[in-house]
């Protein structure tokens, strides 16, 4: 089973960032991340502005951290001449929070969240917006990613 699964999107979709753009971050992480998807079709801008582009799932597996990213894919229109800001923005976002839970010791007691990466593109900047949660039921699915690296 490919560890990056996806599905091509139509003409003037885009994913943010881009599939060359996550494998190039995941070559710098030292980090188990089990799988990345770029399945689907984002929603496009809340009502406040602020773009969903995917989600980081962090949980604790055999006494490490392992990471699934999930992203979907923009209309070009929505994301217009931001997208490389988008993109940096949400790759500095995925880092850090990978970062951050590295330099913590994973337990069993560790509860898995999900960073949700949130962007507002304003007429003068970009601003991440991301924010953590913990894992419940109305939690996006990260499917059975934890078995693709077969130590499960």
């Amino acid at each position: 089973m490919s560890r990056y699964p996806g599905k091509k999107l139509s003409p003037h979709w885009v994913y943010v960032p881009s599939p060359r753009e996550v494998r190039g971050l995941l070559v710098e992480l030292a980090a188990d991340v089990r799988r990345v998807e770029f399945d689907g079709t984002g929603s496009g801008p809340s009502r406040f502005g602020h773009l969903l582009l995917g989600y980081l799932e962090h949980r604790v597996v055999d006494e490490a951290w392992c990471f699934y990213l999930r992203l979907w894919g923009l209309h070009e229109s929505i994301v217009g001449e931001r997208r490389d800001e988008l993109s940096r923005a949400a790759i500095r976002a995925v880092r850090r929070s990978i970062d951050e839970c590295l330099a913590t010791p994973a337990t069993k007691v560790t509860k898995p969240t999900q960073l949700l990466l949130w962007s507002r593109a304003g007429s003068d900047e970009v601003a991440s917006e991301c924010r953590a949660k913990p894992v419940d039921r109305y939690s996006f699915s990260a499917g059975a990613w934890r078995t693709i690296s077969g130590r499960d």
